[in-house]
This record gives C-alpha cells, structure tokens and sequence, in this order.
C-alpha cells in the first residue's frame, strides 16, 4: 500500500477514534475527563476536531434529556387529567403497601393543602402543606402506635368532594390498648390537586387508650 493512502487510512480511524472518545466525553462526566486527558498528545487540528465533537455531542445528549423530561411530565399530566377525583382519593388509601399510598398523597398535596384533623383526637390541628401534615400526624402515628390501620368501607363522590368513611384500629405503644373507631374523610380537590382533608372520629376512643 502506499506511503500516502496508509497515512490516509490511518488518520481516518484516528478521527473516527477522536469521534468516539467525543461521544464518550458527552454522555459520561468520566468519559469526559479521558478525552480532555488525551488532548494533551494530540495535534493542533486534531484536538480541535475532538473539542468540536464532543460539544456537539454533548448538546445531542442534552435535548435527548430534555425531551424525555417533558415526555415524563406529559405522561405524568395524561394520567392525572384522566383520574377522576375519587380515584385519587382511593390511591391514598389502596396502594399495595403504606409507602405506597404515602407516596401517592405527596403526589397530590400542594403547599397550599390544608389538611385538619379532628378536635379531641391526639393530633389535633390543621396542618398546610406535606412537610408539616407527614411531622404532625404521620411520623407520630408511626412512632406512638402498632399496626394502627383505616379500613374504609366505602367511597361518596360528588363535584369536587369525596368522603371516604370505616374504622381506625391500632394498638397504642406506651399502653399496649388497642382501640377501634368509626371515622369519616372528607377530601375537596381541583384540577387533579388535593385542596383539603377534614377528619371526623370518635376522639374519645382514641385518646382513651393513650
């Protein structure tokens, strides 16, 4: 093969090796830091090939992450919009497991959700926001009872209100009595957001048993 056509050869799988680190470079932080290692040893116009390529690359990666965001995001809102609200409401109390319907209530709060639960029970008070409503009331409930359960026997949906009404049942910790209570929820939503939850329950057996 002649001298010239081998150099040729050569320099092209030498760029195409310069393209492939550029890719590298732009898809991984450390793919990034070999190819910037390796421009030290390479020439003037190759290292401004690699440079070059590896922006390119990098902003071709970039808008592929933007738009799987926004494709998460509009199948996010697809999904709520095609919730009704009581089946909002169901998905904080069905879930497979408590993390489960935990996760779902966040999904749902706003900052501006007001959630009051009942005078007379032990936490009592109107709490705005998940931060405050998971420290008041759910970090509580899991601190100071065993196994403590709403059972809900059924769902009344009407516009923007749905009551979800059963039975709490838990053993208290520092007594080790267990209770069982009649309750009701009451839930106001709007465009797919919880606006409020209000508690209704018979305080006086809960707290009996503290």
């Amino acid at each position: 093969m002649p001298k010239l056509l081998w150099a040729r050869c050569l320099g092209a799988n030498y760029y195409s090796l310069n393209l492939f680190m550029a890719f590298q470079a732009a898809c991984s932080l450390k793919g990034l830091f070999n190819s910037l290692y390796r421009l030290h040893f390479m020439g003037g116009i190759q290292r401004v090939i690699t440079i070059v390529m590896a922006l390119a690359m990098l902003q071709a990666c970039s808008t592929t992450a933007k738009i799987s965001s926004l494709e998460h995001y509009n199948s996010f809102n697809l999904e709520t919009k095609s919730m009704t609200n009581l089946d909002i409401v169901k998905s904080t109390y069905e879930g497979k497991t408590s993390e489960e319907n935990g996760k779902n209530l966040k999904r749902y709060i706003t900052n501006e959700t007001k959630w009051t639960e009942a005078a007379g029970f032990p936490y009592a008070g109107t709490y705005q926001g998940f931060d405050e409503i998971e420290k008041k009331v759910f970090v509580r409930l899991g601190c100071e009872w065993n196994g403590y359960n709403f059972a809900v026997e059924d769902y009344v949906a009407a516009g923007d209100k749905v009551f979800a009404y059963g039975s709490y049942s838990g053993t208290n910790k520092a007594t080790g009595k267990f209770f069982k209570a009649r309750v009701a929820h009451l839930w106001i939503l709007k465009e797919g957001k919880i606006i409020s939850f209000e508690q209704f329950v018979d305080s006086k057996t809960v707290s009996d048993v503290m």
